[in-house]
């Protein structure tokens, strides 16, 4: 699809030029498509559910490979991209998927952002089912992870369920996540540069995210969640996914780059460098059993 992203270059302060879209982000150099309206969406008459996920599967990789698939680590980069700083606060990135039910996230130290220098360590959080895993890797003098309350900790269990269950369905199409979901054909949506096929997928405790497909290449372009998923924007924001620069690794065809924007007000942007497919569990998600 092409691109229509406006940019507009400015100065600000000591001559750092920053790029402004039409959204109101700032996502470095890296381009995506149109944004696709919810409100135009067109019904379809023909439940074409079962044909849109099977195309959908098969631009990701063959059977073979998918069927065979027990782990999927991304490795990058994490950007806060608003227009404020010349240069956006940036974190090194991990997720570990492991169907079904194991998930982790790990977040390795920032950069400066507006003179702070964040925390020191590499933080990992995640979940095995429903235990809640989190450690500090290397910390600083002074840091540390306190254990959170019960009802803390469940709270947590949740968030990182809903999150891993929309990396596995964003990427994979997947019906192997930590929340059981169903998929259906809600019809067709319009942008700037074309239509797309909209599948919504709807989980347990309210979880459901619609997926926006182009209609040619049957790649998802866009994934909106109910519920929010990243961390960053204003409270009760709207969340939007969009995904770029699909590329061949290990025989799927995965986005490099995600941006997240809240409102069209602030930007997250994942850049992906590396992938590895099938790797061995990690310690922090095998029970005691298995370790």
């Amino acid at each position: 699809m092409p691109t229509r992203i406006w940019r507009v270059a400015f100065l600000l302060g000591a001559a750092w030029p920053l790029l402004i879209t039409a959204d109101g982000l700032r996502p470095s150099m890296h381009e995506y498509g149109d944004v696709f309206v919810p409100s135009g969406l067109r019904q379809n008459p023909a439940d074409a559910t079962g044909g849109l996920l099977q195309a959908g599967r098969q631009a990701i990789g063959s059977g073979r490979v998918l069927d065979s698939l027990s782990g999927l680590v991304l490795v990058g980069e994490r950007r806060f991209v608003t227009g404020l700083s010349a240069e956006p606060q940036r974190q090194g990135l991990e997720f570990g998927l492991f169907p079904p039910s194991g998930f982790l996230q790990t977040f390795r130290p920032t950069t400066p952002f507006f003179g702070q220098t964040g925390i020191a360590g590499t933080t990992i959080r995640g979940v095995a089912g429903e235990r809640f895993v989190a450690r500090l890797v290397n910390p600083s003098p002074g840091e540390g992870l306190r254990r959170l309350p019960p009802a803390a900790e469940h709270e947590q269990v949740v968030k990182l369920q809903r999150f891993g269950t929309a990396l596995l369905v964003s990427l994979l199409l997947s019906e192997n996540t930590p929340i059981p979901i169903e998929y259906s054909h809600i019809g067709v949506a319009e942008s700037k540069d074309g239509s797309a096929d909209v599948l919504e997928a709807r989980g347990a405790g309210g979880f459901a995210l619609r997926l926006y497909l182009d209609k040619s290449t049957h790649r998802v372009l866009m994934m909106e969640p109910t519920v929010r998923l990243e961390v960053g924007g204003p409270q009760n924001a709207a969340e939007r996914w969009r995904f770029s620069g699909y590329v061949s690794r290990s025989g799927l065809s995965l986005p490099k780059l995600i941006l997240i924007d809240f409102n069209r007000q602030v930007g997250v942007e994942w850049e992906f460098s590396s992938v590895v497919v099938n790797p061995p569990k990690p310690h922090d998600l095998q029970t005691p059993e298995t370790r």
